[in-house]
Formats: C-alpha cells, structure tokens, sequence
C-alpha cells in the first residue's frame, strides 16, 4: 500500500466525499483526493507535484474511449505513469448503474436509457452529462415516477447530486464496467 499518495481529480472540491466513500475500502484510511474546479488544474497540479511518493490523476475523457492516446498526446500525458479517465465524463459512472437513477431520482430513467440506446455501454453515451439532464428533465415533466409517494427530483445537479451518487454506486460493478476504475483500485491497495 502507497502511502504517499496523491490523486488529481478533475471536479469540485465537494466531490471529494463522494470520492471518498465510493473507495473507502480501498483507502485504509488515506486522504488521497485532490479535486481542482477543472481538467486544465488537476492536470497543472498532477504535473507540478513533488510532494508525493505517488501521484496519480482521475479526470474527465470528454470524448470516446477509442481517443483516449489522442487524449494523452495532446494533454502531454502520453507514458506517464497513474493517469486515469472517466469516459467520457464522470455522469458515464451513474449511466452504467441504471438502478442506482432510478432509486434516487424517483423517475423511471433506466426505461428512458434502454429504449434510447439498448444495451450500449454507457461509454457508448455522448455527452453523458447533458443526457442525464435532459433524462431527468423529461420524465419529471412527464411525472413518470416511481414511487408516487415520494417527491421526485426536478433536475440533476452536477456536484450535489453526484456525491449522492457517488456514494451509491457499486463499486465493484463500476471497475467490471470501466478498466480505468479497476486500475485505480490497484492502485489504491
């Protein structure tokens, strides 16, 4: 186990309770979570540390995983070690985890996500955080909810609803689901 270890995350710093208890049992204990507001500063800050025995960075893809040496080459990452991708983007995690959108919106978003794209991996998805939105959106206004005692959510917010979510997932379904999420883990223990 590293113990000076040190993770450039792409995302605002209220994330990092999310990020924390998805990989708590990996942790031990180690705050190793350092969210920037942006790619461009949790790569600066990826770049730039000394401190670390180990320093790692998590963000976001922005395009198909296919690209993802095109990614490295143009961000100068290319052969550096401990750089990990959300593809394409964070909301992609909660995409491939239909269930967990359902329990916590109260909207009946997995019906919407298969008869749009099937059985398509959520890396398949464009733009997966503008499509949660636009899902969310959709069926609250179309009050396709599932628990009619319960108060749906309206809208999906980027940063308090991703640490709900965040801590909901499954975190072993998540790195079956994303090779650069298992890697992490590896990296972690």
């Amino acid at each position: 186990m590293v113990e000076n270890l040190t993770i450039f995350v792409e995302g605002d710093p209220r994330l990092r309770e999310g990020f924390n208890h998805l990989f708590s049992a990996h942790l031990k204990g180690r705050k190793v979570f350092n969210l920037s507001k942006g790619k461009s500063d949790a790569l600066k800050k990826y770049n730039l540390d000394k401190k670390s025995t180990v320093k790692s960075v998590l963000v976001d893809l922005d395009r198909h995983e296919k690209d993802k040496e095109v990614e490295l080459k143009e961000t100068g990452l290319t052969g550096k070690p401990h750089v990990y991708y959300m593809v394409q983007e964070m909301e992609a995690w909660f995409l491939s985890q239909p269930e967990v959108l359902d329990g916590y919106f109260n909207l009946k978003l997995s019906e919407a996500l298969k008869a749009k794209y099937g059985e398509k991996h959520a890396t398949e998805i464009p733009n997966p955080k503008s499509k949660l939105k636009g899902f969310v959106k959709e069926k609250y206004q179309k009050r396709e909810v599932i628990d009619g005692t319960v108060k749906p959510k309206t809208n999906y917010d980027e940063v308090d609803d991703a640490i709900v979510l965040l801590k909901k997932l499954n975190l072993s379904k998540l790195s079956k689901e994303f090779n650069d999420v298992e890697n992490l883990i590896k990296l972690l223990n």
